[in-house]
C-alpha cells in the first residue's frame, strides 16, 4: 500500500529507509520511497501540512496538526516502532548542582501522568 505514496523519507530514523510498523505485536519492515528526504522533522511536517506525502512520525510531533485537523493518521492501528525516549544528559554526578537536580525533579514532574502531549 506504502508503495504507490509518496513517503516522507527522515534520516534521523535508525531503520531509514525502513519503516518498522507494529500492529498487535507483530511488525512488518516497509521500504519507503519518495521525492524528499531530510534529517530535519520540522521541513517534513511542513511538507505533510502541504500534501507533499506521508510521513512517519510521533504523536509529539504531529499530534497537534492532526487534532486541529490538518494531518490525517493513515495505516491506523498500525504504529511507528521507533524506541525512542527523552534523555536528561548532564555532566557526572560528581558535578551535579542544585539547579539540575531541580531541572530534573522538573522533568520527572512533567511526566508523572504520562507524556504532557498526550494529556
Amino acid at each position: 500500500m506504502l508503495a504507490v505514496h509518496n513517503c516522507l523519507g527522515f534520516t534521523g530514523l535508525r531503520s531509514y529507509p525502513e519503516w518498522r510498523l507494529t500492529r498487535d505485536g507483530v511488525t512488518e519492515a516497509v521500504q519507503i520511497r519518495g521525492t524528499l528526504i531530510s534529517n530535519d522533522n520540522e521541513a517534513l511536517l511542513a511538507a505533510a501540512r502541504l500534501g507533499l506525502g506521508i510521513m512517519a512520525a510521533g504523536d509529539w510531533l504531529v499530534g497537534p496538526d492532526i487534532a486541529a485537523g490538518h494531518l490525517v493518521p493513515v495505516l491506523e492501528p498500525w504504529g511507528l516502532n521507533a524506541h525512542a525516549g527523552i534523555y536528561l544528559v548532564r555532566p557526572s554526578g560528581r558535578f551535579s548542582t542544585a539547579a539540575m537536580a531541580a531541572f530534573k525533579a522538573w522533568v520527572v514532574g512533567q511526566f508523572a501522568q504520562g507524556a504532557p502531549w498526550r494529556l
